[in-house]
Parts: structure tokens; C-alpha cells; sequence
């Protein structure tokens, strides 16, 4: 199953993430299919490509709670078909 996650760069304590497509049973920091955008924990920061966003939920992918709950915060609307 594809899932669009967040992959964990930056130093200690001071994790950002970038929000990417990868199959289920690959690492948190493994190899991504595709970046979508960038989150910034710390100053509560993020930019997400819409467009891409939406393609790939179209195309089946499964976002995580954590990138559920950043989609809702930037007004990207969640259909039930997607989830």
C-alpha cells in the first residue's frame, strides 16, 4: 500500500519532516517515491503541494493521521472515498 508520510530530517531537537510518498513497508527515512511539501514542527510551518496532493489520493494512496490532520489545517478536503 502507498501512504503519503513524513520522513524525519534535521538534527536533534530540532526535527523538521517532509511529507512524501512511500510504500507501507519501507523505513521512515528510506528512499520516497515522490515529495509532496515540507513541516516545520517547531514554528508549526508547512507547505504542501496541493495539486500533487490531491492526484495521489486519487490514485489510492492513504495518508497517516499525522498528514490528515496537516491536510485539514491547510483546507484540503479529505473525501470519505479517499480515506
Amino acid at each position: 500500500m502507498i501512504k503519503i508520510r513524513l520522513k524525519k530530517y534535521g538534527r536533534k531537537q530540532q526535527a523538521t519532516y517532509r511529507v512524501v510518498i512511500m510504500p507501507s513497508t519501507s523505513k521512515r527515512d528510506g528512499r520516497a517515491i515522490e515529495e509532496l511539501g515540507f513541516y516545520n514542527p517547531l514554528t508549526n510551518e508547512s507547505n504542501l503541494n496541493v495539486d500533487r496532493i490531491r492526484v495521489r489520493l486519487s490514485q489510492g494512496a492513504q495518508p497517516t493521521n499525522t498528514v490528515k490532520n496537516l491536510l485539514k489545517k491547510a483546507n484540503i478536503s479529505i473525501k470519505e472515498e479517499y480515506s
